[in-house]
């Protein structure tokens, strides 16, 4: 269309305006004020070839005839920019690569500030944690100390118990010594008292037969006393005859010497009997005070041998004690060592499974740190996840959010599939329609977020291109291939994913992604990069769009599954208690093992010494 009511000469300016409303995909162009200089434009024009300056029938019949995308190649041969069409692509494709290269460093850009924002984050939580470890230390420093100044008293008494070992020992080994000096003694009193028993036993028959002789010497003794007396009386009678008679008796030679030999003969028995009695009465004498002595040392002997089988009593009192308590203390001594083997066993298995766990803790917590477990959780993600929780258990049919029932094979998937799967990514899964109006009920009564529901038995799905599943290759997939791994994935569950996604292709790189939707036969293509590229045309998604954050939610569920084993092993680790308990409780009973040894090494000493 031309706007300007008068004809302009060769060579002015006219300014074009070209208006296309039939079409809407080619849109419409602003042409800037050119100059009109080609022969064509203004003979076709402005008819300087026709004197009226009019256009022929035929031409304007033939260019109303045109559609409007030859009516646009019409204009843009007229005005020139036909020849400037492949500069103009060219400038296009430049513009096309500068905007990419842009939006690819705005992307790195906003990955950097993320990968920030997290690092950021772990500096503040290492910081938390790098206090309570502090906190930690600063508790176990205190316990350090009360353990060192309970330490401190036990070694304290240990040197008291040692002093009084030692002094045990100076006791022990002053009485052994005293034995020992007194052996000599004790086996030469023993020797002295069997020579003198058998002493006491001759002396005693010497002194029986002394005794008896005695008797019989008395008996005589009293004989001849009884004669000596008769004749004394004999003799009395007749010195009182003799006095009577006096002058009256005389007594012839004969008698008179007969009487002197009598008299003579009578004195010499007599001092003779008398000597013997004498001796006999010294002997007598003797053997009395000697039995007298014997008895003594058989007394004392007595005394001795009672004082020393009161000591034998005692000490086989004290050998039995020292028997008993040996006994007593080697079979605790048995037990304590079966008790530190059981217990150094089931310390050294604790200790395994304590150092299994911190292992499998460290693998867990490096895990959940390339999953970047401690990103921030918004309260909407949370009441979703609680809901769909609760609708799992109120309702039967209810197979869960699509981010808890599926995952890309491999995590470089992650971004392409979150942004294949669009708004359907957080949505629920049901068996059927009723299902999901129930648990749409349940949300609004209880004022719960709104979410999508796929029922499995009434939802359309597009049928699969098998030529794309046959002809999928290394570098390019459907998205359901990034996805579906039969081993663990419930086959019913598979259409809620093809409705999902259809038959999306996920490639490597841009320039296959837009080969493969824009040349030739086109399809629905994202890179692993996170674009998505259209059958229209156009071209959306990557991190600038938050893709990347939705796409962590894949691992939300293995993220869940780890901080739940992480919880158990700390539990479990928490069961197992301190290790610097077992340590004392191991060093505790080596103490009683050493004391109960040191004891039985006494009384062994003590048994030998008895």
């Amino acid at each position: 269309m031309i706007e300007g009511s008068d004809c302009p000469v060769y060579g002015d300016e006219v300014q074009f305006n070209e208006s296309v409303l039939l079409a809407p995909s080619f849109g419409a162009y602003g042409m800037k004020e050119i100059a009109v200089f080609e022969d064509k434009c203004a003979l076709i024009l402005f008819g300087r070839l026709c004197s009226t300056q009019l256009l022929g029938g035929g031409d304007v019949e033939s260019i109303a005839s045109k559609n409007p995308k030859e009516l646009t190649g019409l204009l843009e041969q007229i005005s020139g920019s036909d020849d400037l069409k492949r500069e103009y692509e060219e400038y296009e494709e430049q513009k096309a690569k500068a905007e990419e290269n842009s939006a690819l460093r705005s992307l790195k850009k906003d990955y950097f500030l993320w990968q920030l924002y997290v690092i950021e984050k772990d500096i503040v939580k290492l910081n938390e944690e790098l206090e309570a470890e502090r906190r930690n230390r600063d508790d176990v420093m205190q316990q350090i100390d009360g353990f060192e100044h309970e330490a401190l008293k036990k070694r304290k008494e240990q040197a008291k118990y040692l002093k009084e070992i030692g002094n045990c020992e100076r006791r022990i080994a002053e009485r052994s010594n005293k034995l020992d000096k007194n052996q000599p003694e004790l086996l030469k009193l023993k020797e002295e008292t069997s020579r003198i028993n058998s002493k006491i036993k001759r002396t005693r028959k010497e002194l029986d037969k002394k005794i008896e002789q005695r008797r019989k010497h008395g008996q005589y003794i009293k004989e001849l006393q009884k004669g000596i007396q008769d004749l004394n009386a004999k003799l009395d009678d007749l010195h009182e005859k003799g006095r009577d008679s006096g002058e009256k008796l005389q007594l012839d030679d004969q008698a008179l010497r007969e009487y002197c030999r009598i008299k003579e003969e009578a004195g010499m028995k007599t001092a003779k009997l008398r000597d013997e009695k004498e001796v006999l009465d010294r002997q007598q004498h003797a053997d009395i005070e000697a039995q007298k002595n014997l008895e003594e040392n058989l007394q004392q002997l007595h005394n001795r041998e009672n004082e020393l089988e009161s000591q034998e009593e005692q000490m086989r009192t004290r050998l039995r004690k020292i028997l008993d308590s040996s006994a007593r203390h080697k079979d605790d001594l048995a037990d304590l060592k079966k008790d530190l083997h059981t217990m150094k066993d089931k310390h050294r298995d604790v200790r395994s499974k304590y150092e299994n766990l911190k292992s499998r803790i460290g693998e867990i917590e490096n895990q959940l740190r390339e999953l970047k477990a401690d990103r921030y959780e918004n309260e909407r993600d949370a009441k979703l996840s609680q809901a769909v929780e609760t609708l799992k258990r109120l309702f039967q049919g209810v197979h869960g959010r699509m981010t808890d029932l599926c995952r890309p094979l491999q995590k470089k998937y992650n971004l392409a599939v979150t942004v294949a799967m669009g708004k359907f990514m957080d949505a629920v899964v049901v068996q059927d329609e009723h299902t999901g109006k129930e648990c749409i009920k349940y949300l609004k009564e209880q004022r719960l977020p709104p979410q999508t529901f796929i029922p499995l038995q009434s939802v359309r799905v597009k049928s699969i291109d098998e030529r794309l599943r046959r002809d999928s290759s290394s570098s390019v997939k459907l998205v359901q291939f990034c996805m579906l791994n039969y081993h663990t994935f419930d086959p019913t569950l598979e259409k809620a994913i093809i409705f999902a996604v259809g038959n999306t292709l996920v490639c490597d790189n841009l320039e296959e992604a837009k080969a493969l939707s824009w040349s030739g036969e086109r399809h629905k293509v994202v890179t692993v990069d996170g674009i998505l590229l259209t059958k229209s045309g156009t071209m959306t998604g990557g991190i600038s769009g938050g893709m990347e954050a939705r796409s962590n939610k894949w691992d939300d569920k293995k993220i869940e599954g780890l901080k739940k084993k992480k919880e158990q092993y700390e539990s479990e680790l928490d069961e197992l208690g301190s290790i610097r308990e077992m340590h004392l409780k191991e060093s505790e009973a080596s103490g009683r093992i050493s004391g109960l040894e040191k004891k039985i090494q006494y009384a062994e000493i003590e048994k030998v010494i008895t």
